[in-house]
């Protein structure tokens, strides 16, 4: 099984901590052109699930830290969550439960943040704003706009713990961090 058109991208699960699944560790995700995001297991060569909750170009996929989600950001101006509800066994059955909305334009990035015993994330995208998301909820926690009124699209973002603060950093579109 492959996507209909061009792969734009390839994200794969490791285990982090005992949260994750030791099956979580066999899954790939890729999204693409298509709008779709298909899991897939490395052990068994196929796709398990194709997740259909985009209506535009995939251009972010990233697995949550406890395995059992996954984040995608789109052309079509959402990020969603994905629950992994069977994909892990036998079934292989998805559940797209959060669809968050709010960005202006194309979210390029979503990452899982961990910590404070929250399920959150962040979203960046071409309208120039970082969003910080509850899940649970599917409501936005904090906006930021980060291209100082320049309109900039942002294209690339990672963020990491330090000490007890968590930093972001956030490239974009004339290679600004």
């Amino acid at each position: 099984m492959t996507h209909s058109s061009t792969l734009r991208l390839l994200i794969m699960v490791l285990p982090s901590s005992e949260d994750v699944p030791s099956s979580a560790a066999d899954l790939l995700a890729t999204g693409a052109l298509d709008s779709s995001v298909r899991v897939w297991s490395r052990s068994q060569k196929k796709c398990l699930c194709v997740v259909r909750c985009h209506e535009d170009v995939v251009h972010c996929v990233r697995f949550a830290h406890d395995g059992k989600s996954l984040l995608s950001a789109s052309e079509d101006r959402k990020a969603c969550e994905t629950v992994l509800v069977d994909a892990l066994g036998s079934s292989h059955h998805v559940k797209c439960c959060a669809k968050l909305r709010g960005h202006s334009s194309a979210v390029k990035s979503v990452q899982p943040l961990s910590g404070e015993g929250r399920r959150r994330c962040f979203t960046v995208g071409d309208d120039g704003t970082l969003r910080v998301w509850d899940l649970d909820r599917a409501k936005i926690e904090t906006f930021e706009s980060l291209s100082s009124g320049s309109g900039r699209p942002i294209t690339a973002s990672i963020w990491m713990k330090d000490g007890t603060s968590t930093l972001v950093v956030c490239g974009d579109s004339e290679g600004t961090l």
